[in-house]
């Protein structure tokens, strides 16, 4: 991540597309096996959603708007998926939430709509919705 955060910085957005596609398969496994520790203090869902959303960004501007969409997406139903399953914790990921809606939003108002938009926006504001503040 660190690696990818620098190559962005000096916007080389395809070489930091191959390091981001590592780290976002690490962080989507680290998901699924939280108890295994890392050095840094960023929790599981938070790793997910930043490798993610910069790896979606480094796509778009890569000019590959078909991957830019298809990690978005993909971090915006996991997310979905994990609020479904975990009930009980599901008011902590209000704000991921509302970040993963917003990067739907812009996507969709630089790129234009796309199949699905609407039923991912209703459904995530139904769960933002039933969040405690």
């Amino acid at each position: 991540m660190n690696r990818s955060s620098s190559l962005i910085d000096s916007n080389r957005w395809r070489q930091a597309c191959n390091f981001l596609g590592c780290s976002f398969e690490l962080a989507e496994w680290l998901l699924d096996n939280p108890q295994l520790s890392t050095q840094d203090n960023l929790r599981p869902m938070d790793r997910f959603m930043v490798t993610g959303h910069q790896l979606a960004e480094c796509m778009g501007r890569s000019e590959r708007e078909d991957l830019e969409l298809h990690f978005l997406l993909t971090v915006h139903l996991r997310l979905v998926d994990w609020v479904k399953h975990r009930r009980p914790e599901y008011w902590l990921l209000k704000q991921h939430l509302q970040i993963s809606l917003a990067m739907l939003n812009r996507y969709s108002q630089r790129r234009g709509g796309f199949k699905g938009y609407y039923d991912c926006c209703v459904e995530a504001e139904w769960y933002i919705k039933q969040c405690i503040n």
